[in-house]
C-alpha cells in the first residue's frame, strides 16, 4: 500500500507522485491554475495576495523613500495602480519572499534559485545556471503567446511548457519599469551584498536571464508546490549511502549509478544541486543552515532519498 507522507521521515525507495493540473487558492481568495513541468508543480499566474498564509497583512508601500528603506516584507501594484495587478499580479520585495509566515498558499513556497535552475534545465538541457544568460531558448517556451499582455514582437513565444509567463515589470525605489516589456521573478535565494537572485524574460528575445537584483526591488513571484512523494512501504534504500550523518561541513554520497543529487529542506525547496559523474561524490554543506534535510538522488531509472541532518 502507498501513502502520502511528509518528507521528514523518508528512508525508503520512492517515486514522485503523479501531479495533475489543479487550482490553488491564496488567503485573499485569488484562484491560480497550476501546471506540472517535469517533477515540479508551478502556479500559472503571478502571485496577487496581500496577506501571508497565516492571515497577516503584507504592507502596501507606495511611497518611494519608504519603499527603498525597507528591511521587512512589502508589496505594491505596478505604478501603484491596483488594476495592473488583476492581470500581472503584485510586485514584492525579497523580504516578503523569505518571510517565515510564507507569502504563498499552504503547501506552496517561493522557489529557490536552484528550483528555478531545475525548471530552466528541464526546458533546455544546454542551459547553464552559473551564467547571466542562463538559456538562449527556454524563455520562448515559458512566455505566454500573442500580444494581449506582451509587447510586440514577443520573440520566440510558444508557451510550450504551459507556464504562461506574463511581463509584470519591476520596481526600484519609486520608479516602475518594463510592464508588458519584461517580467522579473523573485527567488528565495540571497545573492549576497543585499542582492537576491531573480529570473528575467523579455519581449524581444527568447533568453532567460539570471540576475542578482536588489533585495529592496519589487518583482513578481510564482509559487511552486512543496515536494510530495509516494512511499512504497518496507522497501529500504540499499543503493545509496550518505555519511557522515549528521554532518557540518561535507557529506559523501555513494551510489551505483551516475545521478543528479539534490538536498531539499522541509519546505520542499532545493538548497543544493550537484551533477554527479562518479559513484562517490563529496558535497559541501557548510553554507546550509542547521536542520533536517532530504538527500534525493535521481538516476536514469529511479529516485532514491534519505534523511540528512546538518549540524
Amino acid at each position: 500500500m502507498k501513502q502520502l507522507i511528509s518528507i521528514l521521515g523518508l528512508f525508503f525507495l520512492v517515486k514522485l507522485s503523479g501531479l495533475n493540473a489543479q487550482t490553488v487558492v491564496d488567503f485573499d481568495g485569488n484562484v491560480y491554475d497550476t501546471v506540472t513541468i517535469g517533477t515540479q508543480v508551478w502556479m500559472k499566474q503571478n502571485l496577487n495576495t496581500s496577506h501571508y498564509s497565516d492571515g497577516t497583512i503584507i504592507p502596501n508601500v507606495t511611497d518611494a523613500t519608504a519603499w527603498e528603506a525597507l528591511s521587512t516584507g512589502a508589496y505594491c501594484d505596478y505604478n501603484n495602480t491596483p488594476s495592473n495587478s488583476l492581470s500581472y499580479g503584485k510586485l514584492y520585495n525579497f523580504f516578503a519572499a523569505v518571510d517565515v509566515r510564507n507569502i504563498c498558499p499552504q503547501d506552496w513556497h517561493v522557489p529557490s534559485d536552484e528550483e528555478r535552475c531545475q525548471l530552466i534545465t528541464y526546458l533546455d538541457s544546454s542551459a547553464n545556471c552559473t551564467q547571466t544568460i542562463e538559456s538562449l531558448v527556454a524563455g520562448g517556451s515559458l512566455k505566454d503567446t500573442g500580444f494581449d499582455y506582451w509587447y510586440n514582437p514577443n520573440t520566440g513565444a510558444t508557451n510550450s511548457s504551459n507556464f504562461s509567463a506574463l511581463p509584470g515589470g519591476y520596481r526600484v525605489g519609486g520608479t516602475f519599469y518594463f510592464l508588458r516589456t519584461a517580467g522579473l521573478w523573485m527567488s528565495s535565494t540571497d545573492g549576497g551584498f543585499s542582492g537576491a537572485y531573480m529570473r528575467t524574460l523579455r519581449c524581444d528575445q527568447e533568453r532567460v536571464i539570471r540576475n542578482n537584483g536588489y533585495q529592496t526591488s519589487g518583482a513578481s513571484i510564482r509559487c511552486i508546490r512543496n515536494l510530495a512523494v509516494d512511499i512504497e512501504e518496507n522497501i529500504t534504500i540499499d543503493k545509496i549511502k550518505v555519511y557522515p550523518n549528521p554532518a557540518s561541513e561535507n557529506i559523501t554520497i555513494e551510489m551505483y549509478e551516475n545521478a543528479i543529487i539534490e538536498i531539499i529542506n522541509l519546505q520542499g525547496q532545493i538548497v543544493k544541486r550537484v551533477f554527479s559523474s562518479s559513484l562517490k561524490t563529496n558535497v559541501d554543506v557548510s553554507m546550509i543552515s542547521c536542520g533536517v534535510y532530504v538527500v534525493k538522488v535521481k538516476t536514469n531509472n529511479d529516485i532514491y532519498i534519505k534523511k540528512f541532518i546538518k549540524e
